[in-house]
């Protein structure tokens, strides 16, 4: 289980260093104003990232509670044919998406190979499915392998909930002949609620104790975060926000980063740099995950803000004409072009000012290939601590343009969330790998001045 954790933890990491390039090379080279679009070749990566997530946390009970092991049989079969099956979606171009390769030979062989590991692999788990049934099961829910085991449910059910968006239109279309489509806001819809569910067990689980948590307990070890993150949620609404999911996202995100904070600084035996490095370096895969939660709640924080308090401005300017956005004087300055080899490059010249500085001069493309009718877009992005203005073209003559610029809040924050999350998983695969003896602390945690694992 160990060996296995630790190759799962390695993909995992790969994967969401994966996702998060993605995400950021859909927001800087595609043009349409986000990063994330639900796309079937998306979600056909985020599918098995999810899965795996929950296997990570439910080998830990195993590893230490001797539970769940049916259970990580079923997550590990469930990862593996679900990366086969998020390959045979991106090559075998029955899905229309822009991250797919072109048609290929190689996709029935990728369905056949699916379908073997699908039969093969539950037909011998349900036939030695009562030798490796775990005999023990959680004393409460309320409790870290409770906790760890509703967070697993959750994730799995966001897998299913993709998955089932995903292939439903192929499956419609193979069985009827009929197209369907199913578009962002059911996605929408069914993540947003998951999301919330999922920072909850995520804030709360790893602080609880084995076995059973008292309430006394938990208030011992959350009031801080709460306190933390309940100050920051008001701060935010005295700050002028009225979004629910915002201010509800800003107190589960400062709380799970606060209670990571909390519980390094009641663990650690002496405030100095030498005591802190041997703490981390000596429980790397707890602190590895803590790191890793911390990314989540950035990353949770980012898309909230970014989402919920974006502002957006569409305007057909001629040439000289002026917009005003976000304290900015926008003026259609020039276009250029740039030939090259296989295609026509059309840039428009937009320069924001501030009275009569200039703060910056966004370039903003349309790229027309020799062989492709359909020029292609690519925006312009202003990176800033505050946040990003982002300047996508729609339409694009010598002597007029059709802008769409956006402001994103915090979008920064993304991308440095997902670092941290991948290097999470970088730290908890770091160092020698211990002997099942020295893995105790590793597994469970560092215990708290409570006196509790």
């Amino acid at each position: 289980m160990r060996r296995t954790r630790r190759a799962n933890l390695v993909a995992w990491t790969s994967l969401t260093a994966g996702l998060v390039l993605g995400a950021w090379w859909s927001y800087e080279v595609l043009g349409w104003g986000g990063y994330w679009a639900w796309d079937p070749v998306e979600n056909a990566a985020l599918i098995p990232w999810l899965v795996a997530t929950a296997f990570i946390h439910s080998a830990v009970v195993q590893i230490k509670r001797g539970m769940l092991q049916a259970w990580n049989f079923v997550l590990v079969l469930a990862t593996f044919s679900l990366t086969i099956l998020g390959t045979f979606l991106t090559r075998s171009s029955v899905v229309v998406s822009v991250h797919s390769f072109s048609q290929s030979p190689i996709g029935p062989a990728l369905l056949g190979f699916f379908v073997l590991v699908l039969v093969v692999g539950f037909t011998l788990f349900a036939l030695r499915g009562e030798r490796i049934a775990s005999m023990s099961r959680p004393e409460s829910l309320v409790s870290r392998e409770g906790a760890f085991l509703v967070n697993n449910l959750l994730l799995s059910l966001f897998a299913f909930v993709v998955l089932l968006g995903t292939v439903y239109p192929i499956l419609v279309e193979a069985i009827v002949g009929s197209q369907v489509s199913v578009g962002r806001p059911f996605f929408d819809r069914m993540a947003v609620p998951l999301s919330f569910a999922l920072l909850l067990a995520m804030g709360a689980g790893p602080f609880m104790p084995y076995r059973r948590a008292t309430g006394a307990l938990l208030w011992n070890r959350l009031r801080i975060p709460l306190l933390a993150g309940s100050t920051a949620a008001a701060a935010v609404v005295v700050a002028g926000v009225r979004s629910v999911g915002v201010v509800a996202v800003v107190l589960l995100a400062v709380t799970i980063a606060a209670a990571a904070v909390r519980q390094f600084v009641v663990t650690l035996p002496s405030a100095t740099p030498r005591a802190a490095l041997h703490l981390l370096r000596g429980q790397r895969a707890y602190w590895g995950g803590q790191l890793a939660h911390l990314g989540v709640a950035v990353v949770a924080l980012a898309i909230a803000v970014s989402g919920g308090l974006a502002t957006r401005a569409s305007e057909n300017l001629d040439l000289g004409g002026s917009l005003e956005f976000d304290g900015y004087s926008v003026t259609f300055d020039k276009t250029e072009e740039h030939r090259e080899a296989d295609r026509l490059i059309t840039d428009a010249h937009l320069v924001f000012r501030t009275g009569d500085r200039v703060d910056y001069v966004a370039t903003p493309r349309l790229t027309a290939f020799d062989n492709q009718p359909q020029a292609i877009g690519a925006p312009s992005v202003w990176n800033r601590p505050s946040g990003d203005i982002y300047v996508a073209l729609s339409n694009l003559e010598p002597d007029s343009v059709a802008v769409n610029v956006y402001e994103y809040p915090l979008m920064s924050w993304l991308w440095a969330g997902g670092v941290l999350m991948a290097a999470g998983g970088l730290w908890a695969l770091g160092g020698r790998r211990r002997r099942p003896a020295e893995t105790t602390s590793t597994v469970s945690g560092p215990v708290g001045a409570d006196g509790h694992a």
